[in-house]
C-alpha cells in the first residue's frame, strides 16, 4: 500500500521540547514550559493530554506543576530524533502498522529524501525478506528501513548487508551481554536461531548507485506464540526471559550504523569486515549455498573484501559467492 494513503506519525518540534524540558527537570510548571517552547498555556495543556494518551506518565498538580515519570516503550520520532547525527535519525516516518516499510522507503527513495531518512512500523503485515519470503512482522519487534545513497561500486554494496548484521550484532552483545553470531550474507544469530534479518534493495545506473534502502527486523520483543511459527527463529525477550527495551536497542545500533556508514563510504571497510568475521558463525562450517544457478558445497574459509564467501570446493578450488542461501551443515576443524 503505498505510503501516502496511510498517515504517518512525523517529528514534531514542539513536542519534542516539551519532552525534554519534562525530562531536564524534576517539577517543571506550566508556565514554564510554555515559555520554553512558545507556545501558549492551553497548549501546553493539550500536548500533555496528547502526551498521556500516547503512555507518558506525565504526573501534575495545580500548585506545583508537571512531574515526568516514564516513557512508553515505543518508537516514536521524539524518542529517536537525533539532532547532532550526520546522517541517521533526523527524517522519521513511524507507523503503527504498515505494509511494509521497504516499499515505503523505496517510494521516498525515487523522491530524493534526505540520506539517512528513516521508515519505522509496530507491525507490518506483508514484511519480506531476501528473494520475497515472507518475514513474520508482529507487535513488539523492530521493523525499519533506512535510505542510503552509498558513494561505493556497485560491486561493494555486499559491504553493507555485513556492516549491518555487525551493528546489530554488536548492539545485542554490548546491551544484553548475549553471544549473538553473523551469518553471512545478512542474518544475525543466537545460538543457530535467527534474532535478526536483513534486506537490501536498490536501483542503480551502470556507472552508479542511484539508491540502496537497508531494511533491518529484530526479533526483540517478540512473543513465543510468533517464533514458533517462524522456523528456527528466537527472539532477545525469548533469550533473557525478560522484556527489553526497544528505544535503547535501536538508538544503540542507529549511533553505531551512522559511525560505520561513514567508515564504509570513505573507503574504510577493513574493519568492519575483521568484526564480521570475529562474530561469525559461518566462517569454518561446510556450508550449502543455494544461487539460482545451482548449489555449491564446501568449506566457508573466508569474505572478500567486496563481502563474497570464499568457499573452498571438494577439488579444492575456491568459489566466491556473492549471494544465495547458506545452509550451516557442520563445523570443521580445517578445510577439505
Amino acid at each position: 500500500m503505498p505510503y501516502h494513503r496511510i498517515r504517518p506519525l512525523l517529528f514534531s518540534p514542539v513536542k519534542f521540547k516539551i519532552l525534554q524540558k519534562l525530562k531536564k527537570e524534576i517539577v517543571v510548571s506550566g508556565e514554564e514550559i510554555a515559555k520554553s517552547v512558545k507556545i501558549s498555556r492551553s497548549g501546553v495543556w493539550k500536548w500533555i493530554k496528547a502526551l498521556r494518551k500516547e503512555g507518558y506518565v506525565i504526573k501534575g498538580s495545580t500548585k506545583k506543576g508537571y512531574f515526568f515519570a516514564g516513557s512508553p516503550d515505543r518508537l516514536f520520532p521524539e524518542e529517536i530524533y537525533k539532532p547532532k547525527m550526520r546522517r541517521f535519525g533526523k527524517n522519521i516516518y513511524f507507523f503503527k502498522k504498515v505494509s511494509s516499510t521497504m516499499d515505503i522507503a523505496k517510494e521516498l527513495a525515487q523522491k530524493k529524501v534526505p540520506e539517512g531518512t528513516i521508515v519505522i512500523a509496530e507491525k507490518q503485515l506483508s514484511g519480506r525478506g531476501r528473494l520475497g519470503r515472507e518475514w513474520v512482522s508482529p507487535p513488539g519487534g523492530i521493523y525499519f528501513s533506512v535510505i542510503l545513497y552509498p558513494k561505493i561500486p556497485l560491486m561493494d554494496v555486499p559491504l553493507i548487508n555485513l556492516m549491518a548484521s555487525t551493528v546489530v550484532a554488536e548492539s545485542i552483545k554490548e546491551l544484553y551481554k548475549l553471544k549473538p553470531r553473523t551469518k553471512w550474507p545478512n542474518d544475525v544469530l543466537i545460538g543457530e536461531k535467527k534474532v535478526c534479518g536483513i534486506l537490501i534493495e536498490l536501483a542503480c545506473e551502470p556507472d552508479r548507485i542511484k539508491w540502496v534502502v537497508l531494511g533491518i527486523g529484530i526479533n526483540a520483543n517478540t512473543d513465543r506464540r510468533f517464533i514458533n511459527k517462524i522456523e528456527n527463529s528466537t527472539s532477545i525477550k525469548l533469550e533473557l526471559k525478560k522484556k527489553i527495551s526497544v528505544v535503547e536497542l535501536f538508538n544503540s545500533v542507529l549511533e553505531k550504523l551512522n559511525r560505520e556508514y561513514r567508515q564504509l563510504n570513505h573507503g574504510r571497510f577493513r574493519k568492519i569486515l575483521s568484526k564480521w568475521k570475529n562474530l561469525s558463525s559461518t566462517l569454518k562450517k561446510r556450508v550449502k549455498i543455494i544461487t539460482p544457478e545451482g548449489e555449491i558445497k564446501g568449506t566457508a574459509i573466508d569474505v572478500s573484501t567486496r563481502g563474497a564467501l570464499l568457499v573452498k570446493l571438494k577439488d579444492n578450488k575456491i568459489k566466491e559467492v556473492y549471494a544465495g542461501d547458506c545452509i550451516h551443515l557442520k563445523k570443521v576443524g580445517r578445510a577439505y
